[in-house]
């Protein structure tokens, strides 16, 4: 049977960078996004302590930073819609 190969004009970012998030009150942590966990996120300082919060304590800025990721495919998704194609 032939190898069909798909290839993407994207590339699957391993890590989000690091970036500053500040919360309602105005503190800021340098930190990287890591997932999303039900209705909270996951992110991780670069001492390696990770915290998983709720995304309602960020401004407006990185809650708009957290809507535009989980708007972008992720290999999950990617290998579903591939799946979709060959049924």
């Amino acid at each position: 049977a032939p190898l069909i190969v798909l290839s993407f004009g994207y590339v699957l970012s391993a890590e989000e960078a690091v970036r500053t998030w500040t919360d309602l009150k105005g503190r800021t942590m340098e930190a990287r996004f890591i997932k999303f966990a039900g209705d909270k996120i996951v992110i991780k300082r670069s001492d390696g302590r990770s915290f998983t919060v709720s995304s309602s304590i960020f401004l407006e800025g990185d809650r708009k930073h957290l809507n535009e990721l989980r708007r972008k495919p992720t290999p999950t998704n990617i290998v579903a819609g591939i799946s979709n194609l060959f049924r």
